[in-house]
């Protein structure tokens, strides 16, 4: 059986929890009460700011280095404190902005999930790198900012040079973290909305192969059947109506925004028509792919979920009689596509559309977006060119074209 993308996200969830993991900044843990109470030398100035005991301790030999029982150096201990002027004068008096404690977790990461903006620019300043491959999971600190829907600082770390695609040991980016663990609400929509201008990579997918953009429209409740969970029977919290609706936006965000990385391309999507029913076109399409040996992976209900939330954004406007979408993938080509460039991958899975719009309902189109990359080897383009014909013959099939 095939998880639909919103229930797999929420199946690989409690998978998680289950072995222990929770979605809140995993495994950081700031120093106690009772451990800085036991605290003595660096670390307990550090812990208290104490700069001029700092200074003392530091100009008598003692080690900036020096380790307490969860691996934290002074420099830690100062940034989970918020003891600004304290983490200023380690960091100058040559304090390793860059070590990691027992869970490894950076200064950098420590500040970003604690959404604090100004240690975090203190520490970048004093040469703590938005790079660094952290925590158990092999994460960054944007990952986890990303996570949490902590805006400013999520700007600060693309701004210091953060890889925006980095991906975790859950196959994750912060793209996706931010969609799946997120709430859909504002911090997260326009987190979103940052790591997309800031040119985010949409098309990486998870373990299961299913893309944020997929993971968005499971979240926003639009399933295959285009309905949200409590239209289908579903157990919705008190204000389920409400999250849905914001993860409704949150995908149209990213639909929105994802549209726009295709300006480089002049004809960036090929769409044919003929004059016929909208269900037998439809039928010839799924066909066509079919024909192929190709599985389809997911189909999607687009019309339906335009009116179900139209009155909710604020259009009664009626765009489409019908418009339905396949989204697959031919295991032979993407090899092919991702041997010439990894980067390929990106193009997988593809997605044909079927539609007929609400002024000419008699007159359906099918269409499918161009894989085309203006970068690239020869090898590359060649083999994202095979793609192309494969989309191509599959529409023209559907229309009975040439």
């Amino acid at each position: 059986m095939r998880m639909l993308p919103g229930v797999a996200a929420l199946a690989l969830a409690l998978a998680l929890v289950s072995l222990g993991w929770t979605p809140m900044a995993p495994a950081q843990v700031p120093p106690s009460d009772a451990e800085v109470g036991r605290y003595s030398g660096l670390h307990a100035a550090a812990a208290s700011g104490n700069v001029a005991e700092i200074e003392r301790l530091l100009a008598a030999g003692a080690d900036r280095e020096a380790r307490d029982g969860n691996g934290r150096t002074p420099l830690h201990v100062a940034v989970y404190r918020k003891k600004y002027d304290a983490a200023r004068l380690l960091l100058a008096k040559g304090a390793n902005a860059n070590a990691f404690d027992r869970q490894r977790y950076d200064v950098v990461t420590i500040a970003a999930v604690a959404d604090d903006v100004p240690m975090l620019k203190l520490v970048l300043e004093g040469g703590a790198s938005a790079k660094n491959v952290t925590s158990p999971y092999d994460g960054s600190a944007l990952i986890a900012a990303a996570h949490l829907g902590h805006v400013e600082v999520v700007q600060v770390l693309i701004k210091a040079g953060a890889p925006l695609d980095h991906v975790n040991n859950l196959t994750w980016t912060a793209l996706m973290e931010s969609i799946v663990l997120g709430d859909g609400g504002k911090r997260h929509t326009e987190t979103l909305r940052a790591l997309v201008q800031a040119g985010a990579n949409l098309n990486i997918p998870d373990r299961a192969g299913i893309t944020p953009l997929a993971h968005a429209r499971g979240r926003a409740g639009l399933q295959g059947d285009g309905r949200d969970p409590g239209e289908r029977g579903g157990a919705l919290t008190a204000n389920g109506k409400e999250i849905t609706m914001a993860r409704t936006l949150l995908f149209a965000l990213l639909v929105a925004l994802s549209t726009a990385t295709l300006a480089a391309d002049p004809h960036p999507v090929v769409a044919y028509s003929k004059q016929a029913k909208f269900e037998d076109v439809r039928d010839d399409l799924k066909s066509a792919i079919e024909a192929r040996g190709l599985v389809i992976d997911y189909q999607s209900y687009m019309n339906r979920m335009l009116e179900r939330t139209g009155k909710d954004v604020g259009s009664s406007r009626k765009l489409y009689a019908d418009a339905q979408a396949f989204v697959f993938c031919s295991a032979t080509l993407s090899r092919k596509t991702m041997e010439a460039d990894p980067a390929n991958v990106s193009m997988c899975p593809y997605t044909m559309v079927v539609y007929a719009t609400a002024q000419e309902p008699e007159k359906v189109y099918v269409s499918y977006r161009r894989p085309w990359r203006a970068d690239g080897s020869a090898a590359s383009k060649a083999s994202l060119k095979e793609v192309e014909s494969l989309l191509d013959g599959i529409a023209r099939e559907a229309l009975g074209l040439k």
